[in-house]
């Protein structure tokens, strides 16, 4: 995937990165060898931060990647960027997003990338297990699926404007690889 979303992101403009739960920082990573000009933040949890310093160091982009351990959901998140990444993390709340939004520089770019329901009632065909595993364990819970037009509507609310939704192509024919679908929205 990683791979994938550096062939088709806009990096136009983009000098400072935020890769939000972005684990170890493979799509970093993916990004940076494409556009030397580019630094990234990687904001996840202490012992993700960790092993992505070491492969960072491995992979001589130590300079260029930061690793700030923190719980998204709780604690401040630095500013300055031109563009957040949020990739197959959720959670798709309006106060995440006012959070983002206010990280972001002028005119910066929140993109989205997820395997979205396409209703929801209905799991995302690649998510079909998932949800199934899901409903054995929790019986009497409802299952919900996030909706592409549920997080516009959340990413409206919070300031979010000039949405561009992109299919992400997939390789290997692998029923994990598909369905993905990038959002891009605009500060």
């Amino acid at each position: 995937l990683a791979e994938e979303l550096a062939n088709i992101l806009d990096m136009r403009g983009v000098k400072q990165l935020m890769d939000l739960g972005g684990g170890s920082g493979v799509i970093s990573f993916a990004l940076l060898h494409k556009k030397p000009d580019l630094t990234s933040v990687v904001v996840d949890v202490k012992n993700v931060c960790l092993a992505g310093q070491k492969i960072a160091s491995e992979n001589a982009l130590e300079k260029r990647i930061t690793y700030i351990a923190a719980d998204f959901l709780k604690d401040e998140l630095p500013t300055g960027f031109d563009m957040v990444m949020f990739c197959d993390v959720g959670p798709f709340t309006v106060p995440l997003f006012r959070k983002i939004h206010d990280s972001l520089s002028p005119n910066g770019r929140l993109v989205i990338v997820e395997q979205f329901a396409r209703d929801k009632n209905t799991a995302a065909p690649s998510r079909l297990l998932w949800s199934f595993l899901s409903s054995l364990e929790y019986p009497a819970e409802r299952n919900n699926f996030t909706t592409l037009d549920l997080v516009q509507t959340r990413l409206r609310q919070a300031g979010f404007r000039d949405f561009v939704t992109t299919s992400v192509p997939y390789k290997d024919h692998l029923r994990w690889n598909t369905d993905w679908i990038m959002l891009a929205a605009r500060k």
